[in-house]
């Protein structure tokens, strides 16, 4: 995954996706690529193409790990500023979350900031984390659902993911961030 037809990792990567002018590249891998990654499990990185540059997303940068297991399924924004990414595992990192899930998965929404005015790049240290796989009473739904398939509009502000019911329907929630204050509609 590097634009020198050179492999980073020795065990590959996959979930590709592409910020809309294709300067970013999320994707995951089971492969430590930063010193932070620790958990020899999947984890979602960021290649910037025009720097040849590889940011771990799914942990460091002082939000802690997006779950105590793996990472995958990135989404990002059209500016390469936002991701999603699915994870597994019952330790919220986001203090403001519902209490621990039992190791379903959720969905988590990771902003990197605001690019560098004068570079263009992101900051390391300003990225901030949310879990964004809540209902519409704001309850967490993966207590007793593991919730996934996340889609993200290109400015990162509305987010979409299944909600896969053990016990009924499959539904699709859609979290609006971008409304000042953030909500859950349910597609049914």
């Amino acid at each position: 995954l590097t634009d020198d037809d050179q492999q980073i990792g020795a065990e590959g990567s996959s979930d590709p996706a592409i910020s809309a002018d294709g300067r970013y590249v999320a994707f995951t891998t089971d492969s430590p690529l930063d010193a932070a990654d620790q958990n020899f499990l999947d984890d979602v990185y960021v290649r910037d193409r025009l720097r040849g540059t590889t940011t771990l997303i799914s942990s460091g940068e002082g939000i802690g790990d997006i779950g105590p297991d793996e990472s995958v399924n990135p989404t990002i924004s059209g500016d390469g500023r936002v991701l999603t990414t699915e994870a597994t595992g019952d330790k919220p990192p986001d203090p403001t979350a519902p209490e621990g899930d039992g190791g379903r998965t959720d969905v988590y929404r990771v902003d990197r900031g605001a690019p560098d005015p004068a570079t263009g790049d992101f900051v390391p240290g300003a990225t901030t984390m949310q879990i964004v796989s809540v209902d519409t009473d704001g309850g967490d739904v993966s207590i007793f659902d593991d919730v996934g398939d996340a889609a993200m509009s290109g400015d990162g502000t509305q987010i979409a993911f299944t909600v896969f019911s053990g016990e009924g329907p499959t539904n699709v929630l859609i979290r609006d961030l971008g409304s000042g204050a953030p909500n859950t509609v349910r597609l049914d």
